[in-house]
């Protein structure tokens, strides 16, 4: 049986039972790329991830989708986006928005969204769970939730994470957060949604009634210069 959460329907199993992070194998992730983009997948890695799952995807010349005008030299990455999150569509739709505007306007190198060969910037796609009886076929018994999916460029670059860096790096890391600051200041201001007016951000979707203030950059800033 399947219920309804928030809009999105749901199995009919207790909250613990519910999965969180998507279960994603290879070839249901190519299947999501060819299906939903048209594109078809050359090779496939997945990348490291906390509650979603993301893949970087390398691309064939030939692909089926006419919203994508000229493909993506170094690749995609595939984003499911883990069920809980998956029920905040206005949330990813601030996010998908916010990464146009930066893209358009050559503010700052970020990750482009992707339209789907239906004109979209995500999809709500049901996936099941891993079966506990090894290669099982899908079926009706098998666990499941759904999961909003995207598709963004691919931007190739190196972590500094674990990295001792000089301190020009340090600097234009300061350089390029004052430039965002600036770009979603004038963003800000324009967008209708209420999420980005209230500045509320909300990390559990049941949890409606209270959610957490998200600080602006000048807070975020200050906040990691003090003691």
């Amino acid at each position: 049986m399947e219920g309804i959460s928030n809009g999105i329907p749901v199995n009919n199993c207790s909250e613990s039972e519910q999965l969180v992070k998507p279960y994603v194998p290879l070839d249901v992730a190519s299947e999501l790329v060819t299906r939903l983009y048209g594109l078809k997948v050359q090779s496939i890695k997945e990348l490291v991830s906390y509650d979603d799952k993301n893949f970087h995807i390398k691309v064939l010349e030939d692909y089926d989708n006419a919203n994508i005008k000229e493909l993506c030299p170094h690749g995609y990455i595939l984003k499911v986006l883990n069920a809980k999150d998956s029920q905040c569509e206005s949330i990813i739709d601030a996010q998908n928005a916010v990464l146009n505007h930066l893209t358009t306007n050559k503010t700052v190198t970020c990750p482009r969204p992707i339209l789907n060969k239906g004109g979209k910037f995500k999809s709500l796609e049901k996936l099941y769970g891993k079966s506990t009886e090894g290669d099982e076929p899908v079926s009706s018994e098998r666990p499941y939730a759904f999961y909003i999916v995207r598709l963004y460029a691919f931007i190739p670059g190196k972590l500094l994470y674990g990295k001792s860096c000089p301190v020009h790096v340090w600097y234009k890391v300061g350089l390029l957060c004052g430039t965002l600051d600036k770009a979603l200041k004038i963003f800000f201001l324009g967008f209708p949604s209420p999420w980005l007016q209230t500045g509320g951000f909300v990390m559990e979707p049941e949890a409606n009634t209270k959610p957490c203030k998200v600080p602006t950059c000048h807070q975020g800033a200050k906040a990691q210069g003090s003691d």
